[in-house]
């Protein structure tokens, strides 16, 4: 079992118009034994943690998936301070991803988490 956690340019995670939930843009999946899986977008300007940093910095907001307000510090320390450091790696069998594996990128960001490219829930 994980957690994603999402996050949303203005402070809250609904339209202002339509009362909507927004998706929010995927920062990562935490759960028990792996690294954080740590979802780059570099389209979006975002290749590593510092740059999910900075991100965070400029404002907005961070929620889980269950809808839960999630402050920065909170957020690091989920994906810093993992209890199973150089914990399992996601998806390093390319032949697993089928015709998706060319596109992959899942490499190690730091001792408590993978940086990783690629949708997933």
């Amino acid at each position: 079992m994980g957690t994603n956690y999402y996050f949303h340019p203005s402070s809250e995670r609904e339209c202002p118009h339509c009362k909507q939930d927004t998706p929010g843009l995927h920062i990562g999946k935490s759960s028990a034994g792996w690294n954080f899986s740590l979802r780059i977008h570099p389209d979006d300007g975002i290749a590593s943690l510092a740059d999910w940093q900075a991100r965070w910095d400029a404002g907005g907001a961070i929620f889980n998936e269950y809808g839960e307000r999630i402050e920065v510090a909170a957020m690091l320390a989920t994906i810093t301070e993992r209890s199973w450091h150089g914990g399992l790696l996601a998806h390093t069998d390319p032949g697993a991803m089928g015709p998706y594996a060319g596109h992959l990128d899942v490499r190690r960001g730091g001792d408590t988490y993978d940086l990783c490219n690629y949708e997933f829930s």
